[in-house]
């Protein structure tokens, strides 16, 4: 196991599962690849209309929002403190952060 991947492991992601679920995944047909992927889509948009005010108001029309009318985040949205971006039951402190190239990455697992 590389080492982030372990890093990840230690802060409670479930790595062993998320490479076994990607592994699945790459056996997926095209149409059932994409029915998947809009399947996750939906519920990431439905999970953050309903737990993360900062994005209720960037979608102030709420769930009935198609996909093609969501607003792109911009560099100045990504720019707003993670603090106030995260959402409900989330802190810094339950989350991992992991920088690299410049570029923070955040992930989280199931709490």
């Amino acid at each position: 196991m590389n080492w982030f991947d372990w890093s990840l492991e230690r802060q409670g992601y479930p790595i062993k599962q998320a490479t076994k679920d990607l592994a699945g995944l790459a056996l997926l047909d095209p149409v059932a690849f994409e029915a998947r992927q809009q399947t996750a889509r939906d519920a990431i948009v439905a999970h953050h209309l309903a737990h993360t005010p900062y994005y209720q108001k960037l979608v102030p029309s709420g769930a009935q929002t198609p996909w093609s009318q969501l607003p792109i985040m911009t560099k100045a949205d990504l720019q707003t403190p993670l603090k106030q971006r995260l959402a409900l039951g989330f802190t810094p402190a339950n989350i991992h952060q992991h920088k690299t190239s410049g570029i923070l990455l955040i992930f989280v697992g199931n709490v």
